[in-house]
């Protein structure tokens, strides 16, 4: 008689269990929906977040333009003031200044140029970092969304009280 007692209750608690784990695999699958969703508005918020920064990127690269730009006008008219100031001497005096200045001028103009470079290539690796930042945030978060996808398949084969029974019987 003890023997069918015990049985009877270690089915009984099995049955019991089978029917928590059910309910407990439900409400896993309903968290793990939720944060899927939250990662992909994380994905869509990603976008809109590199595309800003891209943005951002290049404004910061106008206003140095920009800078660059005003620098080089300020020292061309410094340099043009000086000449006429000091082209009051005779032919070779003005002469001279003339080469001055033509070679300032030649070397302000290198230097901007160069300066565009050197502002260019860094845009361009500013541009690449925000592009591989972005590729690596994206991969990661997919990479959850599959996590969460294949532990939502696995718990939706036991959803039910009567598939969990063999579960808790092993």
């Amino acid at each position: 008689m003890a023997f069918w007692a015990t049985l009877a209750a270690n089915v009984g608690s099995r049955l019991l269990g089978a029917g928590g784990q059910a309910s407990q695999n439900r409400a896993q699958m309903a968290s793990n929906s939720a944060q899927m969703k939250s990662l992909r508005q994380s994905l869509d918020n990603l976008d809109e977040l590199t595309s800003a920064s891209k943005e951002g990127a290049e404004i910061q690269q106008q206003e140095s333009f920009e800078n660059i730009g005003k620098k080089l006008s300020d020292v061309t008219t410094d340099l043009y003031k000086k000449s006429e100031d000091a082209s009051t001497g005779g032919f070779a005096k003005n002469m001279q200044v003339e080469e001055q200045f033509s070679e300032g001028a030649r070397k302000m103009a290198e230097d901007f140029n160069q300066k565009v470079m050197d502002s260019n290539k860094n845009l361009d690796k500013m541009l690449a970092g925000i592009d591989s930042e972005e590729a690596q945030k994206k991969s990661s978060i997919l990479g959850q969304i599959q996590v969460l996808q294949a532990q939502n398949k696995q718990l939706g084969k036991r959803k039910k009280w009567y598939q969990n029974i063999f579960y808790l019987l092993w």
